[in-house]
Formats: C-alpha cells, structure tokens, sequence
C-alpha cells in the first residue's frame, strides 16, 4: 500500500508525507498527526488502495483524494 499527502505549512511551504507497505494507514496517520495544528492544511491526499481511499474521502470531506500509485520515481495519479 501506498499513501502520500501534501501538507501546506503556516509559512507556506509544502511537506510530502509519505507511508508504504502493509502498515501503511497506521504510519501515516501517526506522521499526519504530528502536522495536525490548526494553521497547517492538508492539500490532497493520495492512496493506491479502493478500500481505505473511499474511507479517507469520506472524512476528508473538502480536501482533493486521489487513486495513484509510484512508478519508480514517478507519481501516476486519478482524481477520485
């Protein structure tokens, strides 16, 4: 699995937050946490996986979800 998220920064800088492998969901949530303030905003948000993509649209509500996956280096994505 992968999943990667775009944060942008009280400063205005982005940060990629990225988790692979079978803990994937629990990586990432742990490194989305340590961004959680109120004058951070999360970007978009992209996952591999049908089943937790959906979950994350779902809560998600107004940030942009995308189906994609990593070629190597490059990034192949679909908005969802």
């Amino acid at each position: 699995m992968f999943i990667r998220a775009v944060i942008r920064l009280a400063d205005g800088t982005e940060k990629i937050v990225e988790a692979n492998g079978k803990l994937a969901p629990l990586i990432f949530s742990a490194k989305i946490a340590h961004y959680a303030k109120k004058e951070n905003k999360l970007v978009k948000v992209i996952c591999d996986d049908a089943v937790w993509l959906s979950k994350i649209k779902n809560e998600l509500k107004d940030v942009p979800v995308f189906f994609g996956f990593k070629e190597g280096e490059q990034l192949c994505t679909i908005e969802y």
